[in-house]
């Protein structure tokens, strides 16, 4: 039981790893003018994170998984793309924020 329960924190700390990369990806594209390249390789990085993490969630918070697909999972434009409901998958695809006009 204590060698399965290591292997689990071992992968778990790779993939918080491989996590705080792909944020730090991101914030370096934002600041970079030539990302076209960059979104690519962020974009294969993040399904093979998310496909491993999507797992464990399943079996470790079962309760919170379609929180965790929504973060990922593609709403549709039919309100248009505001910062309250952006997704990764907006930003893989290179969708634009819209500016939200506020009174």
């Amino acid at each position: 039981m204590a060698a399965r329960e290591n292997k689990f924190r071992e992968e778990l700390d790779r993939l918080i790893e491989k996590g705080e990369n792909l944020n730090q990806a991101i914030q370096s594209e934002c600041d970079s003018e030539d990302s076209s390249q960059t979104t690519a390789k962020f974009r294969d990085n993040y399904q093979q994170w998310y496909s491993l993490t999507l797992e464990i969630v399943k079996h470790i918070l079962p309760s919170r998984l379609d929180d965790f697909k929504d973060h990922y999972q593609y709403q549709g434009a039919s309100k248009g793309l505001y910062s309250d409901n952006y997704r990764i998958d907006d930003y893989c695809n290179k969708r634009k924020i819209l500016q939200k006009i506020t009174l």
